[in-house]
């Protein structure tokens, strides 16, 4: 009987491992490089701050460096549905929009006054 014990308890303490490992999603994200460019198209060469949402919440954010970004140091939006619209800030400041492609990458340039 203890040996039955024993392998119920095994089958039990696996089942809920399984279940609880298949179940974790890995976010969806979509990564984004490019220049940042004046309207004149000069690269603006001063580091700003790079945010991204969808839907009014935050999905991303990074800083330039030497009018780049998502080079030296990966951008990715997280945790959007393809189609959704992924809004640009440049130091708070519109940039553009874009649509979110689950696994996307994309060179994205963006634009500030």
């Amino acid at each position: 009987m203890e040996k039955m014990n024993k392998k119920f308890l095994l089958i039990f303490v696996l089942a809920v491992f399984i279940s609880q490992n298949s179940f974790a999603q890995i976010p969806s994200y979509h990564q984004f490089y490019g220049s940042i460019k004046n309207q004149n198209d000069s690269l603006i060469t001063r580091n700003l701050e790079i945010k991204a949402y969808i839907n009014g919440t935050l999905a991303g954010s990074t800083t330039s460096n030497q009018g780049l970004y998502g080079y030296s140091e990966l951008f990715f939006v997280l945790n959007g549905e393809d189609g959704q619209e992924i809004k640009f800030y440049i130091n708070n400041i519109l940039s553009k929009s874009y649509n979110f492609v689950s696994e996307g990458v994309t060179e994205l340039n963006l634009i500030w006054p």
